[in-house]
């Protein structure tokens, strides 16, 4: 009879969304005195449906996310049978979503950048990354905060993984424009037809005082 073999297999990715094209390899599968003959694979579905395949790598998809069987019984040359089974977790990725306030930024403004419309179709969100770019700046949280001290524009990148370890990205582009009504950032020059009014800048006016202006008038 000989010995019996060993069933073994592995498949990538390690961590399969849905409709991923999943490979599984049989090739670690050993048997200590013959060959191994055959290798015949069941992909057992969420509905009890069997799919049978043969071969040492076989491929494999998923259109939903859930826990699947797949057991691999080999065969070698001496008629010895070994099977092994394995359950196979197949996840949604997240959805990565932000917004930012406000709409139309400036040099002076605290933009806050809001990620928690992103969600995760079966499982929870677990972390959140941004990156500035420009701004050497990277930062964690749902939600935070940043100022840009330059005009221009700036892409700015979201990164969130859930709990199985899938990650999702999306990118918007902030453009930021000058703050406008700096105050004290302009002069201005008052002219006055009241000849009592002294000018902007310091200076007297024309007259001292009301006195002055009437000694100025001939009365009859």
């Amino acid at each position: 009879m000989g010995a019996t073999p060993v069933a073994e297999f592995s498949y990538t990715p390690t961590n399969p969304n849905p409709n991923n094209t999943i490979q599984f390899d049989a090739s670690e599968t050993t048997d200590a005195d013959s060959n191994i003959q055959s290798y015949n694979w069941t992909f057992i579905r969420a509905n009890g449906t069997r799919i049978n395949k043969q071969g040492v790598s076989v491929s494999h998809t998923y259109q939903s996310s859930g826990t699947y069987q797949v057991s691999l019984s080999v065969q070698d040359t001496d008629g010895n049978v070994d099977t092994v089974r394995k359950e196979i977790t197949v996840t949604a990725p997240p959805q990565a979503v932000f917004s930012y306030q406000p709409a139309q930024p400036t040099t002076s403004s605290v933009i806050e950048l809001d990620a928690s419309q992103s969600q995760d179709p079966d499982g929870d969100i677990a972390s959140y990354t941004w990156d500035i770019q420009n701004e050497n700046a990277t930062k964690t949280g749902q939600t935070v905060t940043h100022m840009f001290d330059s005009t221009g524009s700036y892409m700015v990148g979201l990164t969130v993984q859930d709990n199985a370890g899938n990650t999702a990205q999306t990118s918007q582009t902030i453009t930021v424009t000058q703050t406008t009504g700096d105050p004290g950032g302009g002069t201005r020059e008052d002219v006055s037809d009241d000849p009592t009014e002294e000018q902007q800048g310091g200076g007297q006016g024309i007259f001292k005082s009301i006195e002055d202006w009437k000694e100025t008038i001939q009365v009859d």
